[in-house]
């Protein structure tokens, strides 16, 4: 009776150890898989990364703003570069007027120094302006841009005051 009842116990025994056995191996997939998923990051292109900064503040997101790439052209999603340069629409919601489009008011000239701001914080390029108005002192054309190179906005903080003149004395008409 002995020899079985030590075949018992050792039986016994190793279900035992493979029950611990289980249980550790079970706690060790439990802990490896409970990880929070890494999801690789995707880098957001220069103008959803202002558009998301903008969503704070809704005069900014009114403003047209794009980003292009020359070494790129007609991507869609172009990553900052050197060879990039911002589009800003001043004054989007005044192309119609009547009898003629209104030049850009204080309010666009405003939202257009923030959006300069965030812009160059994100992606350091030149911007773009173009605005619609009628300057009865220019009368062959409603559409006007302004090259605002990144040395200028290096030079010192872009301020409404500091883009209306800028645009003042650098505008064209097209």
């Amino acid at each position: 009776m002995r020899p079985l009842r030590r075949w018992w116990l050792w039986l016994l025994v190793a279900i035992g150890a493979l029950v611990v056995l289980a249980v550790v191996a079970l706690a060790v997939l439990i802990v490896m898989t409970s990880a929070p998923e890494v999801v690789p990051r995707t880098a957001a292109t220069p103008t959803m990364q202002v558009r998301a900064e903008a969503l704070a503040d809704a005069n900014v997101a009114l403003l047209g703003l794009q980003y292009e790439d020359s070494a790129h052209p007609g991507a869609s999603d172009p990553p900052c570069a050197t060879s990039g340069l911002w589009t800003m629409q001043v004054n989007p919601e005044d192309v119609t007027g009547y009898p003629y489009a209104s030049l850009p008011n204080e309010q666009d000239w405003t939202r257009a120094a923030d959006v300069v701001g965030v812009a160059h914080a994100v992606c350091v390029a030149p911007i773009r302006l173009e605005w619609v108005g009628h300057d009865r002192a220019h009368p062959s054309s409603d559409r006007w841009t302004a090259l605002l190179p990144v040395s200028v906005i290096d030079a010192s903080p872009i301020d409404t005051a500091a883009l209306r003149q800028y645009a003042a004395v650098h505008g064209r008409q097209e």
